[in-house]
């Protein structure tokens, strides 16, 4: 049995399914030539026949035009905004520019007629509207925004001598000896002292005395903080540093000897202390 043969209106020639594809595979989608294949009027005996014209064709297949939002529909139109008043520049009124002002030409810092803005004697004040310098509060044109409050400026720290603990000038000034860091004396170096594991009675630091600690006076009202306690980071427990711990390299995450951290089961388990991973509840350092 024959192929069907449909006559195609853009030539007027008879193909058949497969000629048809080939012919418009490069122009247009296979639905798209599936619903034009619909549309053809077939071939009848010879002769050529009649087919549908270019606006039937196009209207078959041309839907995918018509789709989409117009412009004004994805953006959201903006208010428009005032116009701004013109303002001289020269006069400081409104309702014309500088360059049509008929007045002379006046200080910009205070409006004078007598005097350029480099000559004003008030060139230096502050203007109370602002708070900047340059022009007083007749001639500000910042509006009626709220003057700025300046910010008490921060007295410079008295020079200390990190040597001798004395005020007034530094070490590489320093007339006296070098002296110990941990307790002032001049007999002997810091590695030597016999206080320097003491713990400072001002800061509870270590290494150095209260005589000569850096900590500065005590504020009216603040509580001491108590030192820290040490604590080991390879055990958890208090007392010693990990560099004195007795035990063998625990894994970090649970404690365990037989395996290190990477190979540890609970390493993506959520503490149930912090809900940070890394650790469980029994080895978290939070308070």
């Amino acid at each position: 049995m024959p192929e069907e043969k449909r006559i195609d209106s853009e030539d007027g020639k008879t193909y058949t399914w497969d000629e048809i594809s080939d012919h418009y595979w490069r122009k247009y989608k296979q639905w798209e030539i599936s619903a034009y294949w619909d549309a053809m009027k077939p071939a009848k005996g010879k002769g050529k026949g009649k087919g549908k014209g270019k606006d039937d064709k196009k209207g078959g297949k041309g839907d995918k035009k018509g789709k989409g939002k117009g412009k004004d529909d994805k953006k959201e139109r903006k208010e428009p905004r005032e116009p701004r008043e013109k303002r001289c520049f020269n006069c400081g009124e409104t309702g014309h520019a500088v360059a049509d002002c008929t007045s002379p030409k006046l200080c910009k810092c205070c409006g004078s007629a007598d005097h350029e803005i480099k000559e004003c004697p008030k060139k230096d004040e502050k203007c109370e509207k602002c708070g900047k310098k340059g022009h007083i509060s007749e001639k500000c044109r910042s509006g009626d925004k709220p003057a700025r409050e300046s910010k008490p400026k921060k007295e410079p720290k008295e020079r200390k001598c990190f040597n001798c603990g004395e005020t007034g000038h530094a070490a590489a000034d320093c007339t006296k000896p070098k002296l110990c860091k941990c307790c002032g004396s001049a007999d002997h170096a810091r590695e030597d002292c016999s206080k320097k594991d003491d713990d400072c009675a001002k800061c509870g630091k270590k290494g150095h005395i209260e005589a000569i600690c850096r900590s500065g006076e005590k504020k009216e009202g603040e509580e001491q903080r108590p030192p820290r306690e040490k604590r080991c980071f390879n055990c958890g427990e208090t007392g010693h540093a990990v560099a004195e711990c007795t035990k063998g390299k625990l894994c970090n995450c649970c404690g365990s000897p037989d395996h290190e951290i990477k190979d540890c089961p609970k390493k993506d388990e959520s503490c149930g202390k912090c809900g940070k991973k890394g650790h469980i509840e029994a080895r978290c350092r939070k308070a």
